[in-house]
């Protein structure tokens, strides 16, 4: 049961008080079908009232931009944030089954000479990654009138669907959740190498501990952070109180 629309809310970490609270728009933003996994905050240090924010809709393939400066939200929509048929199958933890989850994982590279960022993309139930500069996203009007701008980088190949991504400003590296493997994989962005099998790592992977990794973040400090979940389980099953659900996996990347 749904207690309240959906909304975005900001907080002070350093008061722990509410800023504000931007309840998102009804019919236009979102419909009794909307389902938003994560958001992503564009943002810089120099231009902190500028800052936008983008809502992926995994249900209705789209996705939600936020700005900060006009308090408004437009709706993008594109056919890259749609899944793959070919890639809807999952397995993990004994379990079979498929989805249809459109465009889920976001991740920013960082601000280019034009103060834009290359926003990278995939569904779900995709293998596929793609890639869209921020200039069209914010704009309305620039991203309805250019649909070409979305680019396809390339796949991952078998069992490549992904959940979380994110990407190491320092580095450049693209680190993303691979939840039919039990592991999370990476593509240096700053190399110039195509997105494909040969270029892209695993950093960790494991059949028990690692299972279903579905978020992952890397902090100012260099230190990649993964949440592992037993969400099949969940989903499927019952969870065992006696068995460790819920881990946390940290490593430094610089």
């Amino acid at each position: 049961k749904q207690i309240s629309p959906p909304k975005i809310m900001v907080f002070d970490l350093k008061s722990d008080q509410l800023l504000f609270s931007y309840p998102l728009k009804d019919k236009t933003d979102y419909n009794e079908k909307s389902l938003f996994p994560t958001i992503t905050v564009d943002v810089t240090s120099a231009n902190c009232d500028h800052a936008f924010a983008y809502l992926p809709d995994v249900y209705n393939y789209n996705l939600v931009v936020y700005s900060m400066q006009t308090n408004n939200t437009h709706t993008v929509t594109h056919n890259y944030f749609h899944f793959d048929p070919l890639a809807g199958d999952f397995s993990n933890s004994g379990f079979h089954w498929q989805w249809q989850d459109g465009v889920f994982g976001l991740a920013l590279s960082p601000v280019d000479r034009e103060g834009f960022r290359i926003v990278y993309f995939h569904a779900l139930a995709s293998t596929m990654e793609f890639a869209i500069s921020s200039k069209y996203l914010q704009n309305s009007t620039l991203v309805r009138d250019n649909a070409r701008a979305f680019k396809v980088l390339g796949n991952r190949g078998v069992n490549g669907q992904s959940s979380a991504s994110f990407l190491d400003e320092e580095t450049g590296v693209l680190f993303y959740t691979l939840i039919n493997r039990n592991a999370v994989g990476c593509w240096n962005t700053f190399k110039g190498e195509e997105y494909e099998t040969k270029n892209l790592g695993v950093v960790a992977e494991d059949e028990e501990t690692m299972t279903f990794p579905n978020d992952l973040k890397v902090d100012k400090k260099g230190t990649l952070w993964v949440l592992s979940t037993p969400l099949p389980e969940f989903f499927f099953s019952n969870l065992n109180s006696k068995n460790t659900n819920f881990r946390i996996f940290t490593a430094p990347v610089r």
